[in-house]
């Protein structure tokens, strides 16, 4: 199981905490199994990242997050370029891209993927 990778946050620690805070986020299996370096570590299209449910995705758009072995920068830092649907949140060794599911929805599903990423930083001690 992949869950246990990741530092100073684990996989499945992230997932855990997305899920308490709203965000029905799984570790991508696929990945795991294969170790398809292209492919996302966790999403909230379902544990193989093939299925995507049409409520999660009009309330949380597409969600998709990759874990590092090192970061300790404790703000999160998002990235939106005006070329782009996507925004780029970046955190401690988190990076988690959001494609919204329409415009209206945009702020509010990048919000909740904040919320959920203050979360996993409170939850995290600081390195020393």
């Amino acid at each position: 199981m992949c869950g246990g990778r990741g530092k100073p946050v684990a996989l499945e620690e992230l997932v855990r905490i997305f899920r308490a805070n709203g965000i029905t986020l799984d570790v991508n299996q696929r990945k795991c199994e294969e170790h398809e370096p292209t492919e996302p570590d966790a999403t909230n299209a379902g544990p193989r990242a093939l299925v995507r449910n049409d409520a999660v995705w009009e309330k949380e758009g597409d969600v998709l997050c990759e874990v590092g072995s090192l970061g300790d920068r404790r703000q999160i830092v998002a990235t939106k370029y005006s070329t782009d649907d996507e925004t780029n949140l970046r955190v401690l060794n988190i990076l988690c891209t959001v494609y919204p599911s329409d415009q209206a929805s945009e702020a509010a599903q990048v919000a909740q993927v904040k919320n959920a990423l203050e979360a996993v930083v409170r939850n995290t001690p600081p390195t020393d």
